[in-house]
């Protein structure tokens, strides 16, 4: 429905970037492609169901853009009889566009989730509840359609045993939205990282910036995919960056996405894991963190990607939000942690 987007799911039928997830009540609207892969995939996960997915572009709740697609399909979704939840899901959005959003929410009259990926803890207003991870969104929108969420489902951090020195993060992304939401996670936690995706200009790098301490880089974006294909298909150059970063001497963690579905790499984690056995051949003690959007019916199979990667020693979280979690609870067992 506008430039840059790559997902959707109309009456059960995947579009570009999407995964296979069963029909259901909750339409979602997102100016986020892999945001809206993550949701909809937690919600098949649980048990829940999808009406819709519309995606729009990440560019759509821009200030130039003023969320044009975003409002027509939440007008669109207002009006279908078989959606009863919406949920509205965006990179990080201009302000006065976030406010039109949410405006013509409270005006859909049904229940709907909002979340705006880096956005503070805001209160309800009428039916519409805000998010502050993709994970809490699905939730939300499961426990409004009537659907049993299981409870986070989170591991204990190991105890660090790195060398003097090796303790910075190094995320390295196919999914943008994902990247940003982890970027989030971390600095709202108070770990200083900087990425091509952060929200804090302060902290935000172009590609091809050599940085010393922690880093995120979306992979995805336009300045890393030209004249190649996106790493959601062609995981190559995620890969050599991830067997890099297990050789480095300064980096004790490394958080990773693999993204399932129709458009993606036959076997992105058994590609990851390849990268990740090739990179510790250096013998270094580097954690790897990795969680999987996806369902079990998408062409790769969920639970078979998930055994590949726990195979090669990676720890694979339920969300991209519990990884990140997990990996800020790491970080502040590391020495200089908060750098």
């Amino acid at each position: 429905m506008g430039p840059d987007c790559g997902t959707a799911i109309l009456n059960g039928v995947p579009l570009g970037f999407a995964n296979v997830v069963r029909r259901g009540s909750i339409g979602l609207v997102g100016a986020s492609g892999t945001g809206i892969q993550e949701v909809s995939s937690l919600i098949d996960r649980w048990g829940g169901g999808i009406s819709q997915a519309i995606g729009t572009g990440g560019r759509d709740l821009s200030e130039r853009v003023a969320g044009r697609s975003t409002l027509a399909a939440i007008d669109l979704l207002a009006s279908d009889p078989a959606t009863t939840i919406l949920v509205v899901v965006s990179k990080a959005p201009a302000k006065a566009v976030a406010d039109r959003v949410i405006a013509r929410l409270r005006e859909a009259g049904k229940p709907a989730v909002v979340q705006f990926v880096g956005a503070s803890p805001r209160a309800p207003e009428d039916q519409v509840l805000f998010a502050d991870t993709l994970d809490a969104a699905a939730r939300a929108a499961c426990r409004l359609a009537g659907v049993t969420v299981p409870d986070a489902v989170t591991a204990e951090p190991p105890e660090p045993h790195f060398p003097a020195g090796q303790g910075h993060l190094c995320g390295l992304f196919c999914g943008g939205t994902l990247a940003q939401e982890a970027w989030a996670v971390l600095h709202q936690g108070g770990l200083q990282v900087r990425s091509n995706v952060a929200v804090d200009p302060a902290l935000k790098v172009k590609a091809g910036t050599e940085v010393r301490g922690h880093i995120i880089w979306d992979l995805g974006d336009d300045a890393f995919t030209v004249g190649r294909p996106h790493p959601m298909i062609e995981p190559a150059l995620r890969d050599d960056l991830v067997a890099a970063a297990l050789g480095d001497p300064g980096v004790g963690i490394v958080l990773v996405d693999c993204v399932l579905g129709y458009a993606a790499h036959s076997d992105p984690a058994g590609s990851l894991s390849s990268a990740v056995i090739k990179g510790r051949a250096s013998g270094t003690q580097s954690v790897v963190i990795a969680s999987i959007t996806g369902t079990e019916r998408d062409p790769q199979g969920y639970r078979e990607q998930r055994r590949t990667l726990e195979a090669a020693g990676v720890l694979v979280l339920d969300s991209n939000a519990l990884a990140s979690r997990f990996v800020l609870e790491l970080t502040k067992r590391v020495v200089g942690g908060a750098s």
